[in-house]
């Protein structure tokens, strides 16, 4: 299936064993410098900027939240997030830092 979404909400998929999600879109950045990316799951995650892998959390497992960095001119850049559920709990989340801008929920930035 394919849609639009407001946010990266995987409790649609709630109960199910195992699924995949992709999101994709554009996040604006502001000012110059390095970013953070962070990827929390269980299980696996993947997060590309521009093409380019920014965080890997890839695999089964519990809950882990890994990071990666990137740094960016001002402009809009598209983004690709993948995320998979192999059975037991489920979760997911994704995060931001940079310059003027304290950690936060990615969700935060790109739907706003």
């Amino acid at each position: 299936a394919s849609g639009q979404t407001s946010s990266f909400d995987i409790a649609p998929h709630a109960g199910l064993e195992t699924f995949a999600i992709r999101w994709s879109g554009f996040i604006r950045i502001e000012k110059e410098g390095m970013y953070t990316f962070s990827l929390g799951s269980d299980d696996g995650s993947v997060l590309r900027i521009a093409g380019a892998i920014i965080v890997v959390n890839d695999g089964p497992h519990p809950y882990v939240e890994k990071a990666g960095k990137a740094y960016l001119l001002p402009g809009v850049y598209a983004f690709d997030i993948g995320f998979f559920e192999a059975g037991g709990a489920e979760r997911f989340e994704a995060w931001i830092e940079g310059p003027g801008l304290a950690k936060r929920r990615l969700e935060d930035v790109v739907f706003k």
